[in-house]
C-alpha cells in the first residue's frame, strides 16, 4: 500500500462553483437589503458583461435601477443602518467609513452615466465596484450589525424596512 497516491473522484464544475459560494443566512430584519443586494448583484454582472453592442441598453437599464431602487437603498443604509450601527460601534469605524465611501464612488459613476456618453469600460468598472460592495456589506457589514444590535433595536429596524420593502415593485418585504 505504500506509494500509492490516492486519487479524489474529478468534480464538476457545478460541485467547484458551489463549494466556492458562501451562503449567508441574513436575518429577517435584514432581508429586505440583502433582497435589494441580489437585484444589484444580476445588474452588477450585467454591467461587467456589457460590451459596445448591448452597452446603450444596459446604460438605461442601471439609470433605471438607480432611479427607482438603488439611491432609496443608499439612502435607507445612511438614514437608518448605519446611525443604528454607529451608536454602538462610533461613527468612525472603518467599515462604517468604507461603505460610505464606496457610495460616494458608486453615485459618481452613476452620474457619469447620466451625461449619455456611453463607455463600456465604465459600465465594466461600475459593474466590479457595484458587485464588490454587495459583497462587502453581505460578508461583513451586516453580519457585524446583526452581532451588535440588541433585539430591539434590530426588530425596529427591520419594521422600518418592511414596510418601505412592502412599497416596491414587485415588494421585497
Amino acid at each position: 500500500m505504500k506509494g500509492l497516491v490516492r486519487r479524489r473522484p474529478k468534480r464538476t464544475q457545478r460541485e467547484l462553483t458551489a463549494s466556492t459560494i458562501e451562503t449567508v443566512q441574513r436575518s429577517n430584519e435584514l432581508a429586505v437589503l440583502s433582497r435589494e443586494h441580489h437585484i444589484a448583484l444580476e445588474l452588477a454582472l450585467r454591467l461587467q458583461r456589457a460590451t459596445d453592442a448591448d452597452a446603450k441598453s444596459i446604460t438605461q437599464a442601471t439609470l433605471d435601477f438607480w432611479r427607482t431602487e438603488g439611491r432609496e437603498h443608499f439612502r435607507l443604509e445612511e438614514e437608518l443602518l448605519l446611525p443604528a450601527f454607529t451608536r454602538h460601534a462610533g461613527a468612525d469605524d472603518a467599515d462604517v467609513a468604507r461603505v460610505l465611501i464606496e457610495h460616494v464612488d458608486i453615485r459618481r459613476r452613476v452620474a457619469n452615466l447620466e451625461t449619455g456618453r456611453i463607455d463600456v469600460a465604465a459600465l465594466n468598472a461600475l459593474g466590479e465596484a457595484l458587485r464588490d460592495h454587495v459583497r462587502y456589506e453581505e460578508r461583513t457589514l451586516f453580519g457585524r450589525i446583526e452581532e451588535t444590535l440588541k433585539p430591539e433595536e434590530l426588530a425596529t429596524v427591520g419594521t422600518t424596512l418592511q414596510a418601505i420593502g412592502a412599497k416596491q415593485q414587485p415588494p421585497r418585504a
